[in-house]
């Protein structure tokens, strides 16, 4: 089982810092023109290498460094030959280069007989430790934590002891398919990590005899972890996040969409109409609310209340497995509700459910997206019910290295795209301005 290994070296932040004084007031705004190395300069993609791989139908980006030159796929059969299943590591080549980060993921019939694998099902960004370890089978005392890194990624940190051998397990999951559930980027540690662990070692031997059971020193020290304390660790838990979110399913083999269209005529009774949009679909089409997803395209205007009525007077796309099976150029009617269903064109199935997939510059646009990202998509998004922000998200920057671009106590984030491209299929912002503004944000 692989250990943490060496980090990736601190990053330049801040290059120039430029004022701007409003005309007519007293109030300054600051802004920076930002130039950060290859490992977090998001928005300069030469830097920045592809890997794709058409057994796993996936694609992402990784920082062109060193330690991640040479990157092999293999395919490996379960070590235990008693044992089904399949997995897939992703290392780098050269014996002498410690990476720091693994890439892993395992089929979802294979079963471990020697630590921890994450596939029994998809993520879900939104569990908590307790729900995380229900449905991944790990017992609750051995998850340390679970934290939601964005709307596509969590960060774990599992506690496993295998032949007298205690570590922790750092790990990046973000979901990829129903074979192969979830992508593991595993976060291998520097030597300084190492040293703070051989402190808490040494502190579990003195107090008693053995360091069989590191579970409460590992537990400090993931708590510390939770808390940002290690600087080398927060580069990497942020280049990881980045990476998960670069991540593309290529192959859209066994999926359907399907363009829906609600109406609402006198029958549909105003106290019939405040379930979410899933549970009508669900119930009018007649498919599991759990077999499908939901899109919207978002250049079509939305209601300014999501629970209101106007829910009905816009369009949905479905992307569900091609084995549910709904009939299409259709319309469904129940209870003063229809939905008239229309099979959308598969090419455009990859923008649907990845909205930074694009062909072209033309595909791209800078703009919020529903789940109060900002930054260059495709114009689809995933729909949720729950509408509002409390604040702006900026997912495709490095968030360590942005929030010390400003003084937090005083001051709040701003940041202006001047434009976005399509770079290895994926939609990147151009032109970036900083600006930090007074205030705090809740």
């Amino acid at each position: 089982m692989n250990k943490f290994n060496k980090g990736i070296a601190p990053l330049i932040a801040i290059i120039a810092i430029v004022a701007v004084v409003l005309i007519g007031g007293s109030v300054a705004y600051y802004y920076y023109t930002t130039k950060v190395e290859p490992i977090l300069q998001v928005d300069q993609t030469t830097d920045w290498k592809t890997y794709e791989n058409e057994d796993l139908s996936i694609s992402f980006e990784y920082p062109a460094i060193e330690e991640l030159q040479n990157l092999k796929l293999s395919q490996h059969n379960n070590p235990a030959s008693s044992l089904i299943g399949k997995y897939f590591t992703l290392d780098v080549t050269e014996s002498n280069i410690k990476s720091p980060f693994r890439f892993s993921t395992y089929s979802n019939d294979f079963q471990s007989f020697e630590g921890v694998v994450f596939n029994k099902k998809q993520i879900d960004v939104n569990w908590d430790s307790s729900q995380f370890a229900s449905n991944m089978g790990i017992a609750r005392d051995d998850v340390f934590f679970v934290k939601k890194l964005d709307n596509k990624s969590l960060l774990v940190a599992i506690y496993e002891n295998y032949e007298c051998s205690p570590y922790m397990n750092l790990v990046v999951l973000v979901p990829l398919s129903k074979n192969y559930p979830n992508l593991e980027i595993t976060i291998q540690s520097s030597d300084i990590d190492k040293k703070l662990l051989k402190e808490y070692e040494n502190k579990e031997i003195e107090k008693t005899g053995a360091s069989c059971n590191m579970k409460e020193g590992l537990g400090a020290v993931a708590q510390n972890i939770l808390d940002e304390e290690y600087p080398d660790l927060n580069n990497k838990i942020e280049t990881a996040r980045l990476i998960a979110d670069s991540v593309n399913i290529l192959n859209t083999d066994g999926k359907e969409g399907y363009y829906l269209r609600f109406e609402y005529n006198k029958d549909f009774s105003d106290n019939n109409w405040n379930k979410d949009v899933a549970t009508y679909i669900s119930n009018i089409l007649n498919i599991g609310k759990k077999s499908f997803d939901i899109y919207i395209d978002s250049s079509e205007k939305l209601p300014a209340n999501k629970g209101s009525m106007g829910r009905f007077n816009m369009g949905y796309y479905i992307v569900l497995n091609s084995n549910v099976g709904i009939n299409s150029n259709k319309i469904y009617k129940k209870d003063g509700l229809s939905i008239y269903v229309q099979k959308t064109d598969s090419k455009l199935l990859p923008f649907i459910i990845n909205s930074r997939y694009c062909k072209n510059d033309n595909d791209c646009m800078v703009r919020l997206s529903n789940n109060c990202n900002y930054g260059s998509y495709n114009k689809f998004d995933e729909y949720f019910d729950v509408g509002g922000c409390e604040r702006t998200i900026y997912s495709q920057e490095n968030q360590k290295e942005l929030s010390k671009m400003c003084d937090e106590t005083k001051q709040y984030v701003d940041i202006k795209y001047g434009g976005s491209v399509c770079t290895n299929n994926r939609c990147i912002p151009t032109e970036k301005i900083v600006f930090c503004k007074d205030g705090v944000l809740p």
